[in-house]
């Protein structure tokens, strides 16, 4: 079964996770590359910015996002 982008499930198993992440798991699922900021806007009301951030990875650190709870996206 073909899922679109709007009705793929939410994937609060994840944890925190950065956009580009939680992006990837979207790209594989749809199996098609999305657009850095069409993705961003259309997921920007279905997580929230934690006060966390990843590092370590040699760039400046990213922000990480968890889906928001309670509510129906």
């Amino acid at each position: 079964m073909k899922c679109k982008f709007y009705d793929c499930p939410k994937f609060s198993f994840l944890g925190n996770v950065s956009l580009e992440e939680l992006q990837q798991v979207y790209e594989v699922i749809l199996n098609k590359k999305l657009i850095d900021p069409a993705f961003r806007r259309i997921i920007a009301n279905k997580v929230e910015k934690t006060n966390k951030v990843k590092t370590g990875e040699g760039h400046r650190p990213s922000a990480l996002f968890r889906y928001k709870k309670g509510k129906k996206n």
